[in-house]
């Protein structure tokens, strides 16, 4: 996004505020407590033994059919041992399937069942570094009340389709796994065996279907890529296969995008939808660098989900919407390759994948992005007047189980208002805030380059952001991430010959937040012409002057809904006594302006303390210094050239100036 800022000449003028402090009480605060293992899982059924093993592959080797959920087979785990030693191997299936034998490197061990958990104690003990594997062989089908919540596996008989969908703590549903986030397997291979008239579509490349015998055959699906346990997937149809390929600027073979729709008709409705992902990827590899699983494959498999479930390589749609597709292709760099630490830090995967929906209308279709912004706006205003982006941590501390509890937390975890769709403009407010898209893009490029094929929190995102760009962002996510709601401006001004003055009033829709410091344009129309400024609000009071050559006939804030507030109403005609009328401007004799290596401060009062301060555009503090003199010298040598804004206070007057450095 290219944004032309034209900025006139402004006085700040802080007005008597009733702000209070937002202490950072999230960022303060040791949240060592949300990000750890643990934080995967509810507080009862986590058992701490899985950590005395990191899992590097999974090969789940399974038959299925298109007309029920049952399924048999066997999933194989290797791993290697951590800490001291391994004497007990815990994996997670649920309950309802049969399990027939274990076995640990090759031999044939007791097992116990216990609340979903298969327990496997271990003689000898397997030592601290050493590899071993365990197949788990199994069968059976999920009760219809497990299917109705759409988790594990399931049977849809209207469109004869089984699949699967795990996210985010259902893997365990459909095979034995270790539900962790952290915990990436190296690979994974996926064999399922169907009736030679079925398609089966799993994660990475397609290696061979083999006939099995009885009218049967096996697809054997291999990844070599690291994937979290809930991005293992299959789905099982009579579908039919089209093929197109992509190829991004800077490799050498064509990425296949590889699609399992329902039947010809349909891929000759859906046809152009399908042709549409290759754009989408070679535009996504230009802005987040190349497609991170460029030797394997991207996909989509249909399924009635209601949706779309973003299983790494091989997406599951309900249909070839634009939007949706755009928003499930992204998650592969924001959720598959990239990761969120904790479920709490759910903005990772889908604020990120939602921004994706307005990066993909203007970069593929070449279009405004106003519209899908607009309608997020417009959304979030009814929608998401309180609660955080970041999932608190108090929202996990409910019993773990297929329970309307757990809906309730998979509800509060995907929340639509909250994860998605503020999540989207939280990034859009940050593109904002720099002004730079080239920066905006790098920061994700290196936010990706950093967390690549493993796992990251807000947190983790916010320190690449700050160490690409250079900017403080704590206020930033203090207010929009850790706090709730949004801010509501009424705006009132005035003209006097070549100065309009404008009192900014902030109120907020949640106590918690009680004020967001942040720019916000307007948009000043004349007779034949219009003018945009950007303006920093620093207080929930806040007086500007507005230097303008010419009668302005009316204002218009954040007209490209760059930020998520309400503009409750834009006045003309100010109150008697109105903060800019009560201030004496004769602080200074002489500025200079513009300015090079340095600026100097000539004070027209003597002996009184003055406090001056220097912000860049983005409200950022260059320096703060004071002085009893008349005068002040600057050194000003290492700034870059731009706009700078100087804020001067004594016991008497205020005065705030635009300053240029050439």
């Amino acid at each position: 996004m290219k944004l032309l800022v034209l900025i006139v000449p402004v006085l700040i003028i802080p007005g008597n505020s009733f702000s209070q402090i937002y202490q950072h009480r999230f960022l303060d605060n040791d949240l060592s407590q949300y990000q750890g293992k643990k934080a995967c899982y509810s507080r009862s059924m986590y058992n701490s033994l899985m950590e005395n093993y990191d899992v590097t592959f999974y090969k789940i080797d399974l038959s299925a059919g298109n007309s029920s959920a049952y399924i048999e087979g066997s999933a194989t785990v290797r791993a290697k041992v951590l800490n001291a030693g391994l004497d007990t191997f815990v994996i997670e299936l649920y309950n309802d399937y049969t399990v027939d034998s274990v076995l640990v490197n090759d031999i044939k061990h007791y097992f116990i069942r216990t609340a979903d958990n298969i327990i496997v104690p271990l003689s000898p003990v397997l030592s601290n570094g050493s590899a071993f594997a365990a197949q788990i062989f199994y069968h059976g089908e999920l009760s219809q009340d497990i299917q109705d919540y759409r988790i594990g596996i399931v049977n849809n008989p209207v469109r004869q389709v089984t699949y699967t969908l795990s996210e985010p703590f259902f893997s365990k549903f459909w095979f034995p796994c270790k539900q962790v986030l952290g915990d990436k397997a190296d690979s994974v291979y996926v064999f399922v065996t169907v009736d030679s008239t079925l398609k089966a579509g799993s994660n990475g490349l397609l290696t061979a279907i083999i006939p099995v015998g009885d009218g049967r055959v096996r697809y054997e699906w291999k990844s070599k890529y690291p994937i979290a346990y809930y991005l293992i997937s299959l789905s099982v149809a009579g579908y039919v296969e089209y093929n197109i390929w992509a190829r991004p600027e800077g490799i050498v073979d064509s990425i296949l995008i590889q699609n399992y729709v329902y039947d010809s008709a349909y891929l000759e409705d859906y046809k152009h939808e399908i042709d549409a992902t290759r754009d989408m990827v070679e535009v996504y590899s230009t802005l987040f660098g190349i497609y991170p699983f460029k030797d394997e494959k991207y996909g989509h498999c249909l399924a009635p989900i209601g949706g779309g479930m973003e299983h790494q390589t091989m997406t599951t749609l309900s249909e070839l919407d634009f939007d949706l597709v755009s928003h499930e292709l992204a998650h592969q760099w924001f959720g598959d390759y990239v990761t969120c630490g904790t479920w709490q830090d759910i903005w990772i995967n889908e604020g990120f994948a939602s921004y994706c929906e307005v990066l993909a209308r203007e970069f593929v279709l070449e279009e405004s992005p106003y519209d899908r912004l607009k309608s997020f706006h417009d959304y979030l205003l009814y929608h998401a007047r309180e609660g955080n982006v970041f999932v608190p941590g108090g929202d996990f501390d409910i019993d773990y189980g297929v329970s309307y509890q757990v809906i309730n937390l998979v509800d509060r975890i995907f929340d639509m208002a909250l994860s998605y769709i503020k999540g989207a403009y939280l990034l859009h407010m940050i593109r904002f805030e720099l002004q730079d898209d080239n920066l905006f893009f790098l920061a994700l490029k290196n936010y990706l380059s950093q967390y690549g094929d493993s796992v990251a929190t807000g947190l983790d995102f916010k320190n690449v952001l700050e160490s690409t760009s250079g900017k403080d962002f704590t206020d930033f996510f203090d207010q929009w991430y850790f706090g709730e709601g949004y801010p509501v401006y009424d705006v009132r001004w005035d003209q006097e010959d070549d100065t309009v003055f404008l009192d900014a009033v902030q109120t907020v829709t949640a106590s918690s937040t009680p004020f967001f410091k942040m720019p916000l344009e307007y948009k000043l129309f004349y007779n034949g012409g219009d003018t945009t400024l950007i303006l920093f609000q620093q207080q929930n009071i806040q007086s500007f002057r507005i230097h303008v050559t010419g009668q302005v006939d009316s204002i218009e804030v954040d007209p490209d809904v760059n930020v998520l507030a309400k503009i409750e109403s834009v006045q003309k005609g100010l109150e008697t006594g109105s903060d800019y009328k009560r201030h004496d401007l004769k602080l200074l004799t002489s500025i200079t302006n513009p300015f090079n290596d340095y600026i100097r401060l000539e004070f027209a009062e003597s002996g009184d303390r003055k406090y001056v301060a220097l912000y860049d555009i983005s409200g950022r503090v260059i320096l703060k210094q004071t002085t009893r003199d008349n005068s002040l010298v600057i050194n000003t040598g290492r700034l870059k050239k731009g706009i700078y804004i100087i804020d001067i206070n004594s016991p008497e007057s205020t005065l705030t100036e635009k300053l240029v450095k050439e």
